[in-house]
């Protein structure tokens, strides 16, 4: 327990949650620690909340910038680390007291490079996800990371229940003035890890607020998205061609979500069109993918094949986006 770990929270406007997050890292049965609370422009008393809890806890540090978003924040925490270890917290979000004692322990255990925890969902009112408890710990290749992050209940792209070898970090930042920027980012640094280890124990507890990022979904989370895929599949393309299924059968999955989701907005028009050249080359993929559940593929397939014996022109016609919507409310 003698390495230091850096533990960084990106903050913005979380002032009812703000001092749960930090009292659960306070609480870490792991004590080396370094607490760097990153406010990213909060319009609230989060400034005030983190100088006091700054000045109870001399592991914690402040950094007060101008709003830059998630990525940007989390920037801002890398480069005012000093640890051997990262491990990011959403600033809503809190953890279990054994979490960093838990990781650091696997890390040492398989030498791995990163490991990552299962976690549980918990909303306003105080209830908690009803999840199976299991113990069962897996030791990922980088060739089964990169293939695994597209599934949801795999070690996925989330930057924030993973703990980090610092030397991850050294030519990687997350993505900056984007939605999703864990998942323009993960894969980075999945390729550098000779392993990665998961648990499936739950240390992470992840709040779902009725008014997150997650219930109000702008058209710019899903253009950004398309733009990220279309990013991992030309990365794919030249570094792991073998795995280039998988990010265009996610590709081919999501393509129809987003295409609804970002609407009639003109400033999203080109990644709109994507979503309709995403249907007809890798909705099949789609279909084929064992990550996508069977109540997907029905729905993706009722629009797919008319795309495919069109050749696309079907996508051009209103019908087309009536079918969408009623298709997409089943998704939903």
């Amino acid at each position: 327990m003698n390495d230091l770990v850096s533990v960084i929270v990106p903050i913005y406007n979380v002032e009812k949650y703000l001092t749960r997050c930090v009292n659960s890292i306070l609480e870490q049965t792991y004590s080396n620690l370094e607490i760097i609370l990153v406010n990213d422009g909060s319009k609230d008393n989060c400034l005030e909340i983190c100088k006091n809890l700054e000045e109870k806890d001399d592991r914690i540090v402040v950094v007060n910038k101008q709003n830059g978003g998630l990525g940007s924040a989390r920037n801002a925490g890398i480069e005012a680390s000093t640890g051997e270890y990262l491990l990011f917290i959403d600033s809503d979000d809190y953890i279990d007291e054994r979490m960093v004692e838990r990781l650091h322990s696997l890390l040492n255990e398989t030498n791995a490079s990163i490991a990552a925890c299962d976690f549980l969902c918990f909303f306003e009112d105080g209830s908690f996800e009803k999840k199976t408890k299991r113990n069962n710990v897996i030791t990922y290749s980088k060739e089964d990371a990169l293939k695994y992050m597209f599934w949801s209940d795999k070690i996925r792209w989330s930057a924030w229940n993973k703990l980090y070898k610092r030397e991850l970090f050294e030519s990687v930042r997350y993505a900056e003035g984007v939605y999703s920027e864990d998942m323009a980012t993960t894969y980075l640094l999945y390729e550098q890890c000779d392993k990665i280890v998961w648990t499936e124990e739950c240390y992470y507890y992840y709040f779902i607020r009725n008014t997150g990022i997650m219930k109000s979904r702008p058209p710019k989370r899903y253009a950004d998205e398309i733009d990220i895929i279309e990013q991992i599949c030309e990365h794919y393309k030249k570094y792991h061609q073998d795995l280039l299924f998988y990010p265009q059968a996610f590709y081919g999955k999501i393509a129809l979500n987003n295409y609804i989701g970002i609407g009639d907005n003109v400033e999203y028009i080109s990644q709109k069109n994507k979503c309709i050249e995403a249907l007809y080359q890798y909705g099949g993929l789609a279909l084929k993918a064992e990550f996508v559940r069977t109540k997907y593929k029905i729905l993706i397939g009722l629009v797919v094949l008319p795309i495919r014996i069109t050749k696309g022109k079907f996508a051009n016609g209103k019908l087309f986006n009536v079918i969408c919507r009623k298709v997409r409310s089943f998704i939903k």
